[in-house]
């Protein structure tokens, strides 16, 4: 009984700390080009790593994504996304390309700018709390922050190995809040991350 009585306690304890933990308190990963599945980076000086809520559902939505694939219907090109999403801090980072042109290439470093056809772009959202209208229902804002002509970044492909569906890379950029002047700066970004052609 007194065992079980501890494994109780043990179990709220934990539950009660994976709750509280935004992943701002953590260090940012290892720097690694072996396909571990690691993503962090910065986001205006607070770290930011992936971080799924305890009590999600095992069948929600990945809080860590890398998809590169040659697709002609769909992207018209190569299309390229490294998607890391925080539950916890309701924050993601998403870097994109739609409509590339030429195949990415290992040691390259590519800019991050305008969202348009072969550009690699990059996103920041996150969610506010969600604000009650009176009557039972509310909403919850979102704010999107996206790379343009004048907020930009870049991008540096360190691995791509594409027999094993592995890249890993260094990233950094601004991106402008829409319909606002607001600049987030997102620095020392890095992944390493099996991909997938699945989309």
């Amino acid at each position: 009984m007194k065992n079980i009585f501890k494994f109780l306690i043990l179990t709220i304890c934990f539950i009660s700390c994976e709750n509280t933990d935004d992943g701002t308190s953590s260090s940012l990963p290892e720097f690694t080009t072996e396909g571990k599945n690691t993503f962090g980076c910065k986001i205006d000086n607070q770290i930011f790593v992936p971080k799924r809520k305890i009590t999600g559902s095992p069948y929600s939505n990945p809080i860590l994504k890398a998809t590169y694939v040659y697709n002609d219907y769909y992207f018209n090109g190569y299309h390229l996304s490294i998607f890391a999403n925080n539950e916890v801090n309701n924050k993601l980072i998403n870097i994109r390309l739609d409509g590339g042109l030429n195949p990415l290439i290992e040691g390259n470093t590519y800019p991050i700018s305008v969202n348009q056809d072969n550009n690699i772009y990059g996103i920041y959202e996150h969610w506010g709390e969600t604000i009650d209208n009176g009557d039972g229902t509310g909403f919850t804002p979102v704010f999107e922050f996206t790379t343009d002509n004048s907020s930009f970044g870049e991008l540096e492909i360190i691995k791509l190995d594409t027999e094993n569906k592995i890249i890993s890379g260094v990233f950094w950029f601004d991106c402008k809040e829409t319909n606002r002047d607001t600049i987030s700066h997102i620095t020392e970004g890095r992944f390493d991350l099996k991909y997938t052609i699945d989309f």
